[in-house]
């Protein structure tokens, strides 16, 4: 290789030089620093906490770049979540969220400190489900204009899997709620207990 090479190489790789961020899976009540191993996403990063009072996110170092949604890449968040999610009670940042420092971390939990803490109190013992409905317009609209008075045209089901860390926190006596998130309609309610302990007979 020429020394031309070797130039062109070093300034390539000058940039992430010096641009160690902080990729931010989640924010939970924690008042002491905490460690989760090296599980993090880009290949086991070394997962672990920045406080500000008894609030936390939970972090792994990171060069400053846009992460594309792999399922690695995703799985690896995911797994974070899912450890974090087996002894406390989180609120999830999107994937690909990073920071340039622990400073804006912190300043992340000043700002917003009594917002993630109230969140976090609704939240407690309670799992959060993201669910997302892919829709053909044409065919639901033909079929609400064949219903009538007596009759509606078909009955739609919504399926989703619970994750292991989810499931460990039902056998621990987690509330299970369900939901409806749209502009034009908003609604939320906890299962039954009798609904809660068949969906455990049902995992079992």
């Amino acid at each position: 290789m020429s020394d031309r090479d070797n130039t062109a190489e070093k300034s390539e790789a000058a940039p992430a030089e010096g641009l160690e961020g902080k990729y931010v899976y989640c924010i939970i009540r924690n008042d002491r620093s905490r460690e989760f191993g090296e599980i993090g996403i880009g290949g086991g990063a070394r997962v672990y906490t920045v406080n500000h009072n008894d609030l936390a996110a939970v972090v792994s170092d990171t060069p400053i770049v846009i992460y594309d949604p792999t399922r690695e890449n995703v799985l690896a968040h995911e797994f974070v979540n899912e450890t974090v999610m087996r002894e406390f009670t989180l609120i999830p940042m999107s994937f690909g969220t990073v920071f340039r420092s622990d400073n804006d971390v912190m300043a992340l939990l000043k700002s917003t400190y009594q917002a993630f803490t109230d969140v976090l109190d609704k939240m407690q013992d309670k799992i959060e489900f993201g669910l997302k409905i892919l829709w053909d317009r044409d065919k639901v609209v033909a079929a609400i204009e064949r219903e009538n008075d007596e009759k509606t045209s078909s009955v739609h089901f919504l399926r989703f899997e619970l994750q292991g860390a989810m499931r460990e926190r039902l056998r621990q006596g987690a509330a299970l709620r369900a939901g409806v998130e749209h502009p034009e309609y908003r609604a939320s309610a906890t299962l039954p207990p009798a609904v809660r302990e068949a969906l455990l007979g049902d995992l079992a």
